[in-house]
């Protein structure tokens, strides 16, 4: 039974928190566990917050990534980290710039 460890777990840490992290797409993971948490109606997962590692982009949409950012929960990224700054939009850009070199191209 899963409520069963968590239980025990909240029994022992006596007031401490839950805090999820990850790096790359387990950033991703630890980011989506702590609002499933948060959303699941427990009160000992009210406060439950994730601090990220280079968590991959485009993963939720503007609206939730502030949402996030209110609820306390931090990402870090590295200056050339091309993967936390992925979004369709990029690669959309990217092909279309890809595309117009191929054309200019003789």
């Amino acid at each position: 039974d899963a409520s069963g460890v968590w239980d025990d777990a909240f029994e022992r840490a006596h007031g401490w928190g839950v805090v999820c992290v990850g790096h790359s797409l387990g950033a991703g993971v630890a980011c989506l566990l702590a609002m499933l948490l948060r959303g699941s109606g427990r009160a000992e997962f009210g406060k439950a917050r994730a601090v990220v590692f280079e968590p991959p982009g485009g993963l939720m949409s503007k609206r939730l990534s502030d949402l996030t950012g209110k609820l306390g929960f931090v990402a870090a990224v590295c200056s050339h980290d091309w993967i936390s700054r992925l979004s369709v939009r990029a690669v959309q850009e990217l092909r279309e710039r890809v595309l117009d070199e191929l054309h200019n191209c003789d």
